[in-house]
Parts: structure tokens; C-alpha cells; sequence
């Protein structure tokens, strides 16, 4: 039995841990408490299965959670925050590493445990197109996916509205649905991150837009774009669109860097890495 964390939060990107997990490997997922769970997927899960090394920290953790599994699964998630991890342990006594989302990630756990892992790095959302396919047609010259967040942000509509044949795609929708209406895109603005990563997977052309001019002002601090694209040895480089200078369709497509044999590379990697519990 899989008992993933994941929040309950109505977004396509915890929800994949779910309903496109079972698909793709012919298992069974149970949403769980952390400390009921065996894995942890998609998703910036790690930074909550650290915990202090101090003994009475520990030892309180273990009187709350006494039967806790000793084994937990780490498939594709990462960091949420640029924070600094020290004096920290880990919450389970057998983490087994099968992938991580980034390079950043990956080094602040080789700091963590004092070894290096040769692990792949990615995030499971890559493998998207290989539940749904591949092949839609092509609809929109542009889709434009805010952070379920942010739907309501005042930008949103005069975006839709800059762009001609675009379409605002809804996170909180069914997960099937959101890829599909994704993969009929030509090209994609995302402040979301699983927008960026499942538009990878279909290789559609994206650029990350952030709505604030200071970042994920409720969102984190930008680590977790930073931690995906190093996986691939590139930066994060966001548009503001607060700036008003928006990009074009032809921007966005000529300043795409994603290496389209790396992320099926990627994706070849993640199955492979699936842990059989």
C-alpha cells in the first residue's frame, strides 16, 4: 500500500500523487498524515521530513508518534525555501532516496545525511503526458495557468485579454482535464510551477511569470523554481507582469531552453525509479 503526504489543497499538482500515480503504476494511494505516510512524491515535501537532532525534540516526536513506519520513500520532491538546514536530522529512521526534484535539493540533503546520492533528480510531474498522451491538437496560441492561489490575481483577465486565442487554465479542475487543456496549448505562461514542469513533459514552449514584483509573495521564495531548473543546469528566469512589459508568443518560444532529450531522459529515469513497496 502507497501512503503518500500530500496537502488536500484542490490543485492539479498534489493531486497527481493520487490519481496519476495509480494509473501510470497499477497501485493503490492513500492521502495519509506524514506520520502514517511511506512516500512522499510530488510535490516540496522535504523540508517537513527533517527534524531537530536535539534529544528532547526527538524523543518528543517519538512519544507523539509511536508507531510511525520506519521506512519512507522519497520520489521527486524537494525544498520549499532557500532556509538553511542546520543542526537537523531526519523525521524517519530509513529514508530511501529514489529521486529528488533538483540539484539544490539534492545538495542540502547530501548536507543533511553527509553523503552524496547518486540518485536522478526531476519531478514526477514530467511524467504527465505518458498518463494522458500526447497527441491533442493544438488550439490556443497560448495558455495562461495562474497558481491556484492567485486565480483570482487582477492581472489575470488583462493578460488573457493582451494575448489573442488564449485561454486561463484552472488548477482546482480535474487533473485529466487541466493536462489536456494544457497539452492543446502552442505555448504557456505559468506562475505555477507544476504548469511549467507538466508543460515540460509535453514540450510546449513556457516561461515563468511571477504576478508580484518581489516573487511568490505567498508562495514561498522562488526556491523551488530555482531547484527544478537546476536539474536541468539552467536558471530560473521569471517575467514580472507587474512590469507591463509582457512578453510575446515568439519570446516565449525563443527563450525556451528545455533540452527536449533531457527530459524524456527524465521521464525514462522517474519510471525506472518508481520504489515497489
Amino acid at each position: 500500500m502507497y501512503k503518500i503526504f500530500f496537502y488536500s489543497h484542490p490543485n492539479m499538482g498534489d493531486r497527481l500523487n493520487k490519481v496519476m500515480l495509480e494509473d501510470l503504476f497499477g497501485i493503490k494511494v492513500t492521502q495519509t498524515d506524514l506520520m502514517k505516510s511511506n512516500m512522499s512524491a510530488i510535490g516540496s515535501y522535504l523540508g517537513v521530513l527533517t527534524c531537530s537532532k536535539r534529544l528532547r525534540y526527538r524523543l518528543k516526536q517519538r512519544l507523539r508518534y509511536p508507531f510511525a513506519p520506519k521506512d519512507h520513500y522519497v520520489w521527486g520532491t524537494g525544498f520549499m525555501s532557500y532556509k538553511t538546514y542546520k543542526n537537523v536530522g531526519l523525521l524517519f529512521r530509513n529514508l530511501h532516496f529514489c529521486a529528488i526534484r533538483g540539484e539544490l535539493s539534492k545538495k542540502k540533503i547530501e548536507d543533511i545525511i553527509g553523503k552524496k546520492l547518486d540518485i536522478p533528480t526531476g519531478d514526477g510531474g514530467l511524467l504527465a503526458d505518458r498518463w494522458v498522451g500526447n497527441n491533442a491538437k493544438k488550439k490556443y496560441s497560448i495558455g495562461i495557468i495562474p497558481h491556484f492561489k492567485e486565480q483570482d490575481h487582477s492581472l489575470i483577465n488583462s493578460i488573457k485579454n493582451y494575448y489573442k486565442n488564449s485561454v486561463i487554465i484552472d488548477l482546482t479542475d480535474e487533473p485529466r482535464s487541466v493536462l489536456r487543456l494544457i497539452s492543446e496549448c502552442n505555448t504557456i505562461l505559468s506562475s505555477s510551477l507544476h504548469g511549467l514542469i507538466v508543460s515540460d513533459s509535453f514540450h510546449i514552449p513556457n516561461m515563468h511569470m511571477i504576478l508580484y514584483r518581489y516573487g511568490e509573495r505567498i508562495l514561498g521564495d522562488g526556491f523551488k523554481f530555482s531547484d527544478y531548473y537546476s536539474s536541468y543546469g539552467v536558471e530560473d528566469n521569471p517575467i514580472c507582469m507587474e512590469s507591463g512589459k509582457w512578453p510575446g508568443v515568439d519570446d516565449i518560444v525563443n527563450n525556451y531552453v528545455i533540452d527536449t532529450k533531457m527530459v524524456e531522459n527524465k521521464k525514462d529515469q522517474l519510471y525506472r525509479c518508481f520504489p515497489k513497496l
